[in-house]
């Protein structure tokens, strides 16, 4: 059984644009940790990577994201490297040569679209808020046009964290677009 506790950081934000798409992308998150919680830990156990423990979750949520987002072109797809244009999409933001493309963990989207990016997570089993995978989420929904990304920084047998970020519609602070932010906690009820 999973038990969630959210805290909110919405920069004293009372109604956001986009708020019924952003509870949907909350509720696939909360059945697809659920079901990934009643019948996967032993991924923990024999200490699986972290690209396995994402597949997993997608494959949980490719069971049920149509009753939440009932678009049939809308799909769900791992280390996803492709744009509309089918090329692949170049690193955003980043002064590093090494980075030339990007490759999320896990998207809900429709292929060859730039309109329909939904969301991009980024997963890593043991990081810290707002590091590591963290700027490429923000990237990403900066710059890729995804509605929402997700920096699932933590996961183990029993809790997973993670942030999620998203952009408010015309709103940007000396030039820049600000994300806002909405940090998410499942704890995992072992009794």
């Amino acid at each position: 059984m999973v038990v969630h506790n959210r805290k909110n950081k919405e920069m004293g934000e009372t109604k956001v644009q986009g708020c019924e798409e952003k509870e949907k992308v909350l509720l696939l998150w909360e059945r697809a940790l659920t079901l990934f919680y009643e019948n996967d830990t032993e991924l923990f156990v024999a200490g699986a990577q972290e690209r396995t423990i994402a597949g997993k979750i997608a494959m949980h949520m490719d069971k049920i994201y149509r009753e939440i987002f009932p678009m049939p072109e809308l799909v769900i797809d791992i280390e996803y490297n492709r744009m509309d244009t089918g090329i692949k999409p170049k690193y955003p933001g980043s002064e590093d040569k090494k980075k030339r493309w990007t490759a999320p963990d896990i998207v809900l989207h429709k292929r060859r679209s730039i309109n329909y990016n939904i969301f991009c997570c980024e997963m890593k089993k043991a990081s810290k808020p707002g590091q590591g995978d963290a700027r490429k989420v923000k990237r990403l929904v900066r710059h890729i046009n995804y509605h929402f990304g997700i920096d699932l920084y933590k996961i183990n047998r029993t809790e997973a964290r993670f942030t999620l970020y998203y952009l408010r519609a015309g709103t940007r602070l000396h030039g820049r677009k600000v994300l806002y932010l909405l940090f998410r906690l499942y704890q995992i009820d072992c009794s």
